[in-house]
């Protein structure tokens, strides 16, 4: 079996990290938030809102224009990008898109896009132009990820299943079979993060896993979480420490996560 780091309830692994977030504003990173379309932005709302609790320092969220009429929010906050006819994004984003992503330290695909041809072909677009180092990927972001490793930090927090999806499709032989035992997923999940060296987060039996640099860190979880809630709230807590604590990435993941139980 790997080496398994085990971070537990009231035990963080980083005790430094969690007690020296920065209390000015000023100091506690910038965040952009993407995501949304004409039928749906609970997810982007849930986010924000955990970034609240989070005390980002500054955060924009960009939006389709769609939903310029229907989301009341503070013009310093909100952003409205074109959109095509099915509700999501338009091409016609891209430029801007481009231009606010200089701003943030980091930023969050939060989801809610849809399943918008037009939309991904402009992520992809703006994955590959973009020169943001730090790139959180959560709910249906995922078809966005990068198959090729880019310079950019690719933070992919998702089910199992999907981790499994994704891999399946940058490797089409090294397949991870959730009917493994525990020691078989371990040893996949090193084996496929040593091809796609990118930070994963999941949920493992009750467990938050986490596998970087062929290292995997489990947090315990002392109660039941809702699963639908803790991707947001990972990617909000996550994206966080990995604002503030730009050159100790490994182990500003690690403090987000306990932060988000």
């Amino acid at each position: 079996m790997p080496d398994i780091l085990i971070q537990e309830n009231l035990k963080p692994l980083y005790p430094d990290l969690i007690w020296a977030k920065p209390e000015n504003r000023n100091n506690a990173g910038k965040i952009l938030l993407i995501g949304g379309n004409e039928y749906d932005f609970k997810n982007i709302a849930t986010i924000y809102e955990y970034l609240l609790t989070a005390k980002v320092g500054s955060i924009k969220i960009i939006f389709p224009d769609i939903l310029k009429k229907e989301i009341k929010i503070d013009s310093d906050v909100g952003i409205f990008l074109p959109s095509n006819r099915s509700g999501s994004f338009s091409q016609k984003a891209l430029a801007e898109l481009m231009d606010y992503s200089s701003w943030p330290d980091s930023i969050i695909l939060g989801g809610d896009f849809g399943k918008n041809a037009e939309t991904r072909l402009l992520f992809e677009r703006f994955l590959d132009k973009t020169k943001q180092p730090k790139i959180v990927f959560v709910n249906d972001s995922a078809p966005f990820i990068p198959q090729t490793i880019s310079n950019n930090l690719n933070i992919i927090i998702q089910p199992l299943p999907i981790i499994q999806k994704f891999f399946l499709s940058i490797t089409h032989q090294t397949t991870l079979n959730l009917q493994d035992n525990l020691n078989q997923i371990y040893q996949k999940l090193i084996k496929l993060n040593k091809i796609y060296n990118q930070p994963l987060v999941s949920l493992l039996d009750d467990n938050i896993i986490f596998i970087y640099n062929q290292k995997i860190v489990l947090t315990k979880l002392s109660n039941p979480v809702d699963p639908l809630q803790i991707f947001n709230k990972l990617s909000a807590f996550i994206c966080f420490y990995i604002s503030i604590y730009e050159n100790s990435i490994f182990e500003a993941i690690i403090s987000g996560i306990y932060n988000s139980i």
